[in-house]
This record gives structure tokens, sequence and C-alpha cells, in this order.
């Protein structure tokens, strides 16, 4: 019995000691069970914090890239994805492209007009910018935009180029100006004319010049307009210059425009950096208008020669404009000039200014209308008075002669060799039919001025409140001006820029 006993005990010994081998294995396996479950759960919490921040982070991406985005847009630089599908004609002249930029602070919206030249283009980019890029206020002041007529790749490509190497610039200062805005004018290959024989180019520039400044004005509601063409080159003290003469605008309202051009310009006629003149001739070529010079004029817009157009009485109606007497731009444009002669004679020589003028310290009150129209008549009645133009660059002081007609002007203009068409009975660069030619001599060295001045006055002399001379041609509303004959700024007819 105790036998038994023992081996039952010890049977009972050896299944307490089986269960507690078991339940000791039983809570190993549960407790690495948890630890790996305790793992398993601080992976997935820390992948699902990566995660958040991921998306976080994406958030924040969309966010900057949506503001991004907005600010190109508030920059207008949108302009050019909305411009390559408009097509602009007459029949949808009330379009606006892109939206209205922040022109706080904007002295005059820059634009150049260009159209099939892209060689052009490269070179009056390289000098707009070389010149902007020198005050930082420039960017905010003067926005600059290129308005392309016409599909042409090449030129597309230039006007949306942020490759500083096509301007001769640094990345640095690219930066500094970009975006320019990019607007295309596009209308069909084909354009009416109403005689077969005219050119079509003229009114395609006429479409594209009233594109430019309904945009411009009507649309992006811009203060003031400077226009450039793609075959100038500007002076170092361009901005200052037309930041000055834009004050002159809004001050005084018989002001037409300020143009950086003297069709006399050349330099064997020039040598003051700092002077300027009122003039009734506008002279395009470099200029800049109002928004409310441009509200009298949209109506009445032209279909072709819309410059000749703006130079008659009844649409200039007595406003005038500044002009320097150094030219603040160079047209290097041979190509696109009807007469080789012509450029070779009067626009190749024209002097660029190379002096940086700071015109914000410059007294201009000369150019008042009363005060310059008084200073003029004193200088007129103190000339003296040749009686033949033999011998006339020589003269020394103020001299004059006189014209009663236009081909009697056509003389005088010949033989102290400036330009000597007019348009509607205004000589080029006149006020009040005088016209300002500095005499000099050529040496080896270059001009030399002997402080001969001339002065080409129209006898009899007769104030009024517009320019002595005038024609009473009547104007129709739909004037189309025919080809001139003889001196003329001519354009290429392949090139409607």
């Amino acid at each position: 019995m105790s036998r038994v006993y023992v081996l039952v005990l010890t049977a009972a010994f050896l299944l307490l000691a089986l269960q507690a081998l078991l339940l000791s294995s039983w809570s190993h396996n549960l407790r690495a069970s948890s630890e790996e479950a305790d793992k398993t759960n601080k992976a997935e919490q820390k992948l699902h914090g990566l995660l958040a921040k991921s998306q976080d982070l994406q958030d924040t991406h969309n966010a900057l890239a949506s503001r991004a985005q907005k600010l190109e847009r508030v920059h207008a630089s949108g302009a050019r994805q909305h411009q390559q599908a408009d097509q602009h004609t007459d029949s949808d002249a009330s379009t606006c492209i892109g939206p209205v930029p922040d022109s706080t602070g904007v002295v005059a919206a820059v634009v150049v007009i260009t159209h099939n030249r892209p060689e052009y283009l490269k070179k009056c980019m390289s000098s707009v910018m070389q010149v902007h890029v020198k005050d930082p206020s420039h960017r905010q002041k003067f926005p600059l935009h290129i308005s392309q007529d016409g599909n042409n790749t090449a030129v597309t490509d230039l006007a949306r180029s942020t490759d500083p190497a096509k301007f001769n610039m640094s990345h640095m200062d690219l930066s500094l100006i970009l975006p320019v805005v990019h607007m295309q004018h596009v209308m069909a290959d084909t354009f009416p004319t109403r005689k077969k024989t005219e050119p079509a180019a003229y009114y395609r520039i006429a479409s594209h010049y009233k594109f430019v400044m309904r945009q411009i004005f009507d649309c992006w509601q811009y203060p003031k307009l400077i226009v450039l063409e793609d075959d100038m080159q500007i002076a170092v003290d361009f901005f200052s210059y037309f930041e000055a003469g834009a004050k002159l605008l809004d001050d005084d309202p018989k002001l037409y425009s300020v143009s950086s051009w003297n069709d006399h310009g050349q330099a064997r006629h020039v040598n003051d950096p700092l002077r300027l003149e009122r003039s009734d001739f506008f002279p395009g070529l470099g200029w800049m208008l109002t928004n409310a010079v441009w509200q009298s004029l949209k109506g009445n817009w032209p279909a072709a020669y819309w410059d000749d157009w703006m130079r008659l009485s009844p649409v200039r109606q007595g406003r005038q404009t500044i002009r320097p007497e150094i030219c603040r731009t160079y047209n290097f444009g041979e190509k696109g000039s009807s007469h080789g002669q012509f450029y070779e004679r009067y626009l190749k020589p024209v002097k660029l200014n190379d002096v940086a003028v700071d015109w914000s310290k410059q007294d201009l009150d000369y150019l008042q209308r009363h005060r310059y129209a008084e200073e003029l008549d004193q200088k007129v009645a103190s000339a003296r008075l040749l009686k033949s133009s033999e011998g006339v660059h020589l003269a020394q002081g103020l001299v004059k002669m006189t014209y009663g007609s236009r081909s009697e002007y056509e003389e005088l203009a010949a033989a102290v060799d400036i330009i000597g068409d007019w348009k509607d009975g205004v000589p080029r660069a006149s006020y009040e039919g005088i016209v300002k030619v500095r005499l000099s001599v050529l040496q080896d060295e270059g001009y030399s001025f002997l402080g001969g001045e001339c002065l080409l006055v129209p006898v009899p002399v007769v104030h009024s409140e517009g320019s002595r001379g005038q024609s009473n041609l009547s104007f129709p509303v739909n004037f189309v001006h025919p080809v001139h004959k003889g001196h003329k700024r001519g354009v290429d007819k392949s090139n409607a820029a």
C-alpha cells in the first residue's frame, strides 16, 4: 500500500512539474507575443506619424505652389497662358486678356512692339533690360511687356525666354526684371486694304497698336504707356527721362505725349543732353501717352497709317509733345525701311544720349506752355536775319532764316541738312512752325559746335493757340493716308511690327 502511495505521489509530483513547465512555456510565449504586438503597434504608430508628416508636407507644397501661381498671375505673367488661343480681330476688339495687374506705384507700362524679327527683338530687349535692371524701383514703376503681332515661333520663344544668356545678362540680374509679360495679337494671314496696291502691313500695324492700347489702358487700367519698337535701343537715362516726363503730362493738359525722339537728332545737330523742347509735331519712335489721351483717340482710331493720323490737326487738337534735343532712343532698323538712302542720311547718324542724367534734379519749368512760347518769341526777335542760306553752317551766334511756303521751307531744310517734310502743315520738330537747328562743322575728331544756332521761322509770324501754317484739311473718321512720296520713315511691307 505504501508502495502504491509512493507511486501516486510521484505521479502527482510529475504531473505538477509538467503543468508548471507548460505554464512557464505558455507565459513566456504570451510575453513574447505581447512584446511583438507592442513592437507592431509602435511600428504602426510610427508609420502613421510619418504618413501624417508626409501629408502635411504635401499640403504645404500645394499651398506654396498655389501661392506662387497667384503671385505669378498678379504680375500678369499668366497672360502668356491665355494669349496663345486669343484671336484678336476687329470683331472681338472688346476682349481682354489675363487678370488685371496691380498698378500701384506704376509710372508707365512699357510695351515693345514686335512681329517677325527675332534678331531685332533680342537686341532691343537686351538694351531695355540692361538699363531697366540698374534701378530696382524700375520693376514696379515700369513693368515690361512684349506685344507680338502674329505667330512667328522664334519671336514667341524669345519673348517667353528666361535664359539670361539670350539677353547678355546674369541670372541674378534677369531675376530682378522677370516676369516680362508676353501679349499676342493674332489676325488672319490676309488683311483687307482699301486699295489693292496698298501694303497690308500698315493696316496690321494700326490694328496691333489699337490692341496694345486697349489692353494696357481699357483692360488693365495703367495710367500711362511707353511704346517702343523692336528696332530700338534706349539711352542710359531712358527711364529717368520718362519718369520726369510723366509729371509733365500730369501737370499740363495741353500735352499730347512725351517722346524720346528728335527728328533732327543727328550728331551734326545736337550737343546738349539736358535740353528739352515743346513741339507741335508728333514724332513717335519711343513715346509715352496717358490713359486720358487714349480715351480721346480710340473712338476714331484709323484702319491704317496711325502715326500720320495722330499728326493731323483735328486729332491733335492743339496738344503738343515734349521731345529731347539728344535722342533717348536709337533706331537700328535698316531692315524695314523703304528708303535705304533716307536711313543712311537721317536715321543712322542719330546720336543716342550717353550721359546718365538724373532728371529728378532738373528744373523743367521752362517747358511750361506760356513761358516756353515767350522765351522762343524773344529768341526769334533777337536772332540775326540771314538773307541767304549760303554758308549758313559757318554762322556764329543765333541766326534765323524765314520761309513763306512749303517749297521755301524744303530749300532751307536742305541748306541746314535736316529732314524737309511736314505733316498737315507742321514741319518735323517744330513749335508754331519754328524749327531750331544747331550748326556744326565736321572736323577730324568729329563735329565741332561753334555756338551757332539757326531758327527757321515762318512769315508772317502769327501767334495762335494752334500751329502756324496749319492746313484746312478736312478729316473723315475712316481716313486712310496715301503712301507718302519723298522723305519718309519707311516700313518693310512684310514686317508689320
